[in-house]
């Protein structure tokens, strides 16, 4: 009962900042992400599946302490961070003149060049051959190559059409043969972003029955239907595999948060303060070639003998951090550092949003040594040569 309470809160807290910012709106849309992820499971035993309990390396029933303490700890994220972006108020800077002299296209050319490279590359490679092989490196390229791609497409105006298009199409291809659905994602969100008008309500519910339907069966549908199986087979396994939010992915980040306040396993003890040792950690590990785990890989190897990879929680790793605290601490320094990008860079307005929300698509289902290799880095280095570029080219 106590979980129901929460979630309905927390949808009027959804509903609030809708009324106030609407769909297209990075403040929304990361409420949205978090709100439906880390609910998953309580939407699922409640709504969906209208079961009591759910089996598999961690056994979950919804009358549990564990399952309230779970969502009593999304709840204090959510609900701090509707109280600190329901009030933000952004000041407005100084007005600055541009320098008429167009800006040298060089970087776009640069990106062209590698993603052309990129996809010959990975056109004869498996995704688990190039999963592999990925490093940080690889990793930092396919990040910045995207957001100077946003960039040009929000911010650089001086750029010729055919170039534009051109230089999208190229993108286009070079997220599919990435083998990753984030670059997939940071191509519709920022096409949202750009082109669409203000979304409303109505349109949301059925496009989000439709995009549930598709992410629940596009898996099924690729390997039956298009390898030119019967249908039939299709079908039964559609019925036999009713919707579920929880089976999209956010399982195991709630069973692993709800275990911890179940169990409390003995391991997470040795990851206190990973938000200051995370850099550091990687530090070593680059430079002094120390092997560092992060705690999904030990809680793989804890739960299922790392027989696969388990989607980890922002909420577990800032509860272990900050105890109760984390989670209110998470979302207060999400508001100081948007708030922060938001003012510092902004003529990178739709940028950054959209920054924003591809940084907590990713992070709520993960921890921040992850995020430091995989996304900080190269956003620092991108916001360090555009604001380069930036300062070159205006004078106040």
């Amino acid at each position: 009962m106590v979980s129901i309470l929460l979630l309905l809160i927390e949808t009027v807290f959804m509903y609030l900042l809708y009324k106030k910012y609407g769909f297209k709106n990075a403040i929304l849309l990361v409420y949205i992400i978090v709100f439906f992820y880390c609910n998953a499971i309580v939407i699922d035993f409640y709504f969906l599946l209208r079961i009591k309990e759910l089996n598999d390396y961690v056994t979950i029933s919804r009358d549990s302490i564990a399952m309230d303490l779970t969502v009593f700890s999304y709840f204090l994220f959510l609900g701090t961070y509707f109280i600190g972006f329901y009030y933000l108020k952004l000041k407005t800077p100084l007005k600055q003149t541009f320098n008429k002299s167009k800006s040298s296209n060089i970087l776009i050319y640069t990106s062209i060049f590698v993603m052309l490279l990129i996809i010959s590359i990975n056109s004869k490679v498996t995704r688990l051959d190039l999963k592999e092989s990925g490093n940080i490196f690889t990793t930092s390229i396919n990040w910045f190559i995207l957001f100077y791609w946003s960039y040009v497409v929000f911010c650089k105006k001086e750029i010729s059409k055919k170039l534009l298009l051109f230089y999208s199409t190229v993108v286009i291809f070079y997220c599919v043969y990435t083998y990753e659905r984030e670059p997939i994602v940071f191509f519709g969100v920022l096409l949202a972003l750009r082109f669409s008008k203000k979304i409303k309500l109505i349109y949301v519910i059925p496009s989000g029955i439709i995009s549930l339907y598709v992410l629940s069966y596009y898996k099924a549908f690729y390997l039956i239907i298009l390898r030119g199986y019967d249908s039939k087979i299709f079908f039964k396994y559609v019925s036999n595999n009713p919707i579920s939010l929880s089976k999209l992915d956010p399982t195991a980040s709630f069973r692993l948060l709800y275990d911890f306040f179940d169990t409390k396993p003995l391991f997470y003890y040795d990851y206190n303060f990973t938000y200051f040792t995370s850099f550091i950690d990687q530090f070593n590990r680059y430079i002094n070639g120390h092997t560092v785990f992060s705690m999904s890989k030990v809680a793989s190897r804890y739960y299922v003998g790392d027989t696969y990879g388990l989607a980890f929680s922002m909420i577990l790793e800032s509860v272990i951090n900050f105890w109760y605290f984390g989670p209110i601490i998470l979302a207060i320094v999400a508001r100081v550092i948007y708030k922060y990008l938001k003012t510092k860079f902004y003529y990178l307005n739709e940028v950054i949003d959209l920054i924003f929300i591809m940084f907590f698509l990713s992070f709520v289902r993960t921890e921040l040594i992850v995020m430091s290799k995989v996304f900080i880095f190269p956003m620092i280095l991108f916001l360090l040569i555009v604001h380069f570029n930036f300062k070159k080219t205006v004078h106040f």
